[in-house]
């Protein structure tokens, strides 16, 4: 998907986006099981991504929280 789209590879500090995790799973009452999942959409906001790509249906479900549209990563298609 990344040749498909011409998407770029960019790092942010696993650090930052972990601790912006733990503090949205604490606040949201969420599983700590899911830190993972939030960290992914906490980084893509940082990055300014307006879309997400994911195979995942906690990322599907709380996409829109982080302002982001979820793309599945297989077919490319919005949900």
């Amino acid at each position: 998907m990344f040749k498909r789209y011409g998407f770029r590879g960019y790092r942010v500090s696993l650090g930052d986006v972990l601790g912006l995790a733990i503090n949205y799973v604490d606040i949201h009452g969420i599983s700590r099981r899911h830190l993972l999942d939030i960290a992914h959409m906490h980084a893509a906001r940082i990055l300014g991504c307006k879309y997400i790509a994911a195979i995942d249906r906690f990322i599907r479900a709380h996409a829109s929280e982080f302002n982001l549209a979820y793309i599945n990563y297989y077919t490319g298609c919005p949900s």
